[in-house]
């Protein structure tokens, strides 16, 4: 680990600003993983980034060499090196320390592509949060889709199919989108519809800012209504459910809850749990039928989960 005052004469070698450090230092010595947007000015701009995504540049810089980093007003963009960042692409660092560039329009890494950049990406592509070795041929059902990182990562990992539940429009095209920049649009079924305990209606809003959709929770507000789904429904199509990913904020514990009959009809389940007072109760009602291990990740506990037995 870096020491403060080496850490304290990496930013300065960027920034002045005194504010965002004291964040840092919180953020980076408690070992918490902010989200909160700070204002910071590089070269006399004033930018908003998550502290998060200062700490990862200021790590990066310790071990890689930066000659500097600027904005252009005019192309509207960070410049690290010779490397463009769009300004409003606020999770741009913490991916471009990973090893994604920005070219033509769209993030690129390897053989991936995305249109907009969010941290769940580059969780799932370089932190591989969702391998399975396992995966290749199977087919999976993703509750929570995002951007579609996790369903562009399972068919590049060898899913045959993956159904993907997404309760926001906006997200649905910029998915559709991902899936067609990575070739993998029809070994995918997109819904536009939210995962329930039981069949109904909610409204959630039409427009939201792509870049926390991460945090979005369904509570029946907004100016669009859609479907409340359950698993059942979801299981028509598929043959053989290999794969529950679920990451809803929230939803999770109604399923495994109240669906649980659905639930156990899996060979593994992957889900993010966002109620640590809950999770024991959880855990309980998962270990009948599954093996399940539950890691504290930065934000949630993040659950695995194996069936004892094959069906």
């Amino acid at each position: 680990m870096i020491s403060k005052a080496k850490y304290a004469f990496i930013y300065f070698r960027f920034f002045k600003d005194i504010v965002p450090l004291i964040y840092l230092f919180l953020d980076m010595f408690s070992g918490k993983y902010s989200e909160k947007l700070v204002k910071i000015r590089i070269n006399n701009v004033a930018l908003s980034l998550p502290v998060a995504a200062i700490r990862e540049f200021l790590l990066y810089a310790e071990k890689e060499r930066i000659d500097k980093i600027s904005v252009d007003t005019r192309e509207k963009c960070i410049i690290i090196n010779s490397d463009k960042i769009p300004i409003n692409e606020m999770w741009g660092i913490g991916a471009y320390v990973r090893g994604w560039r920005y070219r033509d329009g769209v993030w690129v890494y390897k053989d991936v592509k995305f249109k907009h950049m969010i941290f769940t990406v580059y969780e799932t592509f370089n932190e591989q949060e969702y391998y399975d070795p396992e995966i290749k041929g199977k087919e999976v059902i993703d509750i929570g889709g995002g951007v579609g990182d996790t369903a562009v990562y399972f068919t590049k990992i060898g899913a045959s199919k993956v159904v993907v539940v997404e309760p926001l429009p906006i997200l649905i095209n910029e998915i559709q989108e991902n899936l067609k920049l990575n070739g993998v649009e029809d070994k995918v079924i997109v819904i536009n519809a939210a995962l329930s305990s039981s069949n109904g209606k909610t409204k959630v809003p039409n427009n939201f800012n792509i870049y926390y959709s991460f945090s979005y929770k369904t509570d029946n507000k907004g100016d669009v209504e859609i479907d409340k789904i359950t698993l059942s429904d979801i299981l028509k199509l598929v043959n053989n459910p290999y794969l529950l990913k679920i990451d809803c904020e929230g939803c999770e514990y109604e399923v495994i809850m109240y669906d649980y009959e659905n639930v156990k009809k899996f060979h593994k389940i992957i889900f993010e749990f966002h109620f640590p007072k809950k999770i024991q109760e959880v855990l309980k009602r998962l270990s009948k039928d599954f093996e399940c291990e539950a890691t504290k990740g930065k934000l949630t506990y993040i659950v695995r989960c194996t069936r004892k037995h094959k069906r």
